[in-house]
């Protein structure tokens, strides 16, 4: 059966579980909300590993083919459009097509771990490299940038490297077959996490206020997803139809929206990208998981889009030119630190977009904390597919992607 299938399955019991399940804010919606972590953490068990080794031998090669700078300079150069087009357009959007206000809930303000760039940047470069590996696993950034630095090192001496090399080779496919195993068995797992969501919902007051709001993101998003992605691609590479890349999206992002977390999604998009797309490692091992830190565009776009709806919500003046512009250009910005933040990405960055933006707006963004865990959920998603997107064309541009059959899709 195919993963996306088993995945939707395990969703739709899930959801069946959440609806109809009683006491679900008592110890029964604490215990999915147990499992559903739990769930998280086997998505994510073998990731680092599988993000490190692979990485590795894939600098090593595509510094041997002299294509290294080229696949980065197109991942940073299509992430940051890719990015900054969706801000735009969900901004220009919501502000075209309102979804009218939400009446103001008092909420008791809960600390979020907000990430800040200096305390990032000391992460990236610790005082001992070990710590790289014995830190949270919530930043892969410092992962990413060592073993890019390790991978161009085994390049100055072939001969004495050999053995590496052919060490990294070996355990980056080695904990490949094991993120596969487990992705094959996560249809389990969602039903957990599609239990937790609707359970946690259903304590949200009076869900019915936002439903407007999730209508329209929810519209964006399908038009973004089906229309948007599949449109550029068509065009941007020679004109190939886009229905398999489409039909690989549906397992990864299913894994996105059911988790809320970029990471947990990452072995998802990997797997596919490589199997069912044809994308070969040297390309899955190195855009995805940059792309996972640095491409929250989505996220960004969720958050954008939901601060203007806060604003309308607590003021009657129209929100003017250049207040988008500023709405814009921050949520642009803050897209760059969400990859601390995989599991929350949106709503931390609706947070600090509100405490930035200040004239007793710090803490307006708690009118949406009820549904704060479908704002993360459709930020990933969007993310997911939109490093989906720049790996592919990524690939196709640089003529590296294989064609496949859609009967070969996992």
């Amino acid at each position: 059966m195919k993963i996306w299938l088993k995945l939707y399955i395990g969703a739709i019991v899930g959801i069946f579980l959440g609806l109809y399940l009683p006491d679900a804010s008592g110890e029964l919606g604490g215990f999915f909300l147990y499992l559903a972590g739990l769930v998280v953490r086997i998505g994510r068990y073998v990731l680092l590993p599988l993000v490190f080794f692979s990485l590795v031998i894939t600098v090593y090669e595509l510094k041997l083919e002299n294509k290294l700078f080229a696949v980065y300079w197109k991942t940073i150069v299509y992430a940051v459009l890719t990015s900054l087009g969706m801000i735009v357009l969900g901004t220009v959007l919501v502000s075209l097509f309102p979804p009218g206000r939400i009446p103001i809930i008092v909420e008791v303000n809960v600390p979020l771990e907000k990430p800040a760039l200096k305390e990032l940047l000391y992460r990236i470069f610790p005082t001992s490299l070990f710590t790289i590996f014995t830190e949270s696993s919530d930043f892969l950034l410092p992962l990413i940038v060592f073993a890019i630095f390790m991978g161009l090192t085994l390049t100055h001496n072939r001969n004495l490297f050999h053995s590496v090399v052919e060490t990294c080779d070996s355990l980056s496919r080695l904990f490949y077959h094991m993120n596969s195993f487990i992705t094959e068995f996560l249809f389990i797992g969602a039903i957990a996490l599609a239990a937790s969501m609707l359970l946690q919902l259903r304590k949200a007051p009076e869900i019915g206020l936002f439903l407007k709001l999730f209508t329209v993101l929810g519209l964006f998003t399908l038009i973004i997803v089906f229309v948007i992605f599949p449109l550029l691609l068509y065009f941007l590479s020679g004109r190939k139809k886009p229905l398999d890349w489409m039909y690989a999206q549906l397992a990864p992002a299913a894994g996105a929206f059911l988790s809320g977390d970029v990471y947990f999604s990452l072995g998802l998009l990997m797997r596919h990208a490589k199997e069912s797309v044809g994308i070969p490692r040297r390309i899955c091992a190195a855009a995805p998981p940059l792309l996972a830190v640095f491409t929250r565009g989505g996220s960004a776009m969720i958050m954008a889009m939901s601060f203007i709806v806060v604003l309308r919500s607590h003021s009657n003046l129209e929100i003017g030119f250049s207040q988008i512009l500023w709405i814009i250009a921050a949520s642009f910005g803050l897209s760059f630190l969400l990859g601390a933040v995989p599991g929350f990405g949106a709503f931390v960055g609706l947070a600090m977009l509100s405490g930035m933006y200040g004239r007793e707006m710090e803490e307006g963004f708690l009118i949406l904390r009820p549904v704060s865990i479908l704002l993360v959920s459709m930020g990933a998603l969007l993310d997911t597919v939109c490093a989906s997107f720049v790996t592919t064309l990524v690939s196709n541009s640089l003529r590296m992607t294989e064609s496949g059959k859609k009967r070969e899709m996992i």
